[in-house]
């Protein structure tokens, strides 16, 4: 069974934000179906290590994935460039990047990112896009490779480019279907 994350990085409580994480979720969901992957609901220690859905692979082994959406409430320049990582959660414990999915799904206005989780892990750790060894910023605005901590919050989160994504092996696009 592979699990993907669908990473809900905006206001949790806001109806706005339920409405985006809906709206997103069933647009994986039917994009997942279209390319004939079955879905399960994940079970609730599975929901609480950040794994959304899990997909049942199309090979002979019948894999199964867990995967984590990262759903945005806003749509600006800047949405398909740069996709949010979470490092520490709003406890300081590890935050959706070291849980357990397979992959992490990223959301862009015409698509999906599907990126292997272990392998995002390793491209932070080999590359020095991110930069660790400066102080953590307070802007989200600022947080472009940079960590970005919200003021009285113990996550820690960064902003990378999506063009990075690409460039990591077994990234996947899942075009949206708008039929």
């Amino acid at each position: 069974m592979t699990s993907c994350i669908i990473n809900l990085m905006e206001n949790k409580r806001s109806s706005q934000h339920n409405y985006f994480i809906d709206k997103a979720c069933k647009k994986f969901q039917e994009t997942a179906l279209s390319r004939n992957y079955k879905l399960q609901t994940p079970s609730a220690s599975q929901k609480a290590d950040h794994i959304d859905f899990l997909m049942l692979g199309q090979s002979k082994n019948k894999t199964t994935v867990a995967v984590s959406l990262d759903v945005k409430c806003k749509t600006d320049s800047n949405s398909d460039k740069w996709q949010w990582v979470e490092l520490k959660n709003s406890k300081g414990k590890p935050g959706w990047l070291y849980q357990e999915a397979d992959f992490v799904v990223f959301e862009r206005k015409k698509d999906f990112l599907l990126v292997n989780r272990k392998n995002l892990v390793n491209w932070l750790n080999l590359t020095s896009k991110v930069r660790y060894d400066l102080p953590t910023v307070s802007k989200p605005w600022q947080a472009k490779y940079r960590l970005y901590a919200r003021p009285d919050k113990r996550e820690v989160i960064t902003q990378i480019q999506s063009s990075d994504l690409l460039d990591i092996e077994g990234t996947q696009i899942w075009d949206k279907d708008f039929s």
